[in-house]
C-alpha cells in the first residue's frame, strides 16, 4: 500500500522523546509504529461499531418479542432449567472422569448444585482409583 499521506500531530516534547527512545530500543522506525497504532485504532473503532450495531439489533429483536407477547415468566424458565439440572445431575452420578471433563467442556457455567455433584463424583472416582 502506498504511503504518501502525511499525518502531523502535536505532542509534548517529553512524550516525543520517550516514543522515539522506545522505537529505537525496538529497532523499528517510528513511522511504522505510528501506522500500526493508527491501524489498531481504526480496527478497534470498527469492531466497536459492529458490536454496537449487533447489540442494537438484539435489543430491537428482544423488544419486538416483548411487544408480540413472546416472553416467558421466571417460573417457566426456572421449571425448564430445573429439568435440565436434574438431567445433568443424573448424568454426572454415573459418569466416568473423562465423561465429566467432556461434559464440562460442552456446558455453559454450571450451577453450584451441579458443581457440588461434579466434585463429589470426582472424589468418588479418585477414591476408586486409589484402591
Amino acid at each position: 500500500m502506498a504511503k504518501d499521506t502525511l499525518l502531523t500531530a502535536r505532542i509534548e516534547p517529553e512524550l516525543h522523546q520517550a516514543f522515539m527512545a522506545a522505537a529505537a530500543a525496538m529497532d523499528r522506525p517510528a513511522s511504522q509504529i505510528v501506522r500500526e497504532l493508527v491501524r489498531d485504532f481504526v480496527q478497534r473503532k470498527q469492531s466497536q461499531e459492529e458490536y454496537d450495531a449487533f447489540l442494537a439489533r438484539k435489543v430491537a429483536a428482544g423488544l419486538a418479542d416483548i411487544a408480540a407477547g413472546r416472553t416467558y415468566s421466571s417460573e417457566e424458565v426456572e421449571a425448564e432449567f430445573a429439568v435440565k439440572r436434574a438431567e445433568a445431575l443424573k448424568r454426572i452420578e454415573g459418569a466416568s472422569p473423562e465423561e465429566i471433563e467432556r461434559w464440562l467442556a460442552e456446558q455453559p457455567i454450571p450451577s453450584e448444585k451441579v458443581m457440588t455433584a461434579i466434585r463429589t463424583a470426582q472424589r468418588r472416582h479418585a477414591k476408586q482409583a486409589e484402591r
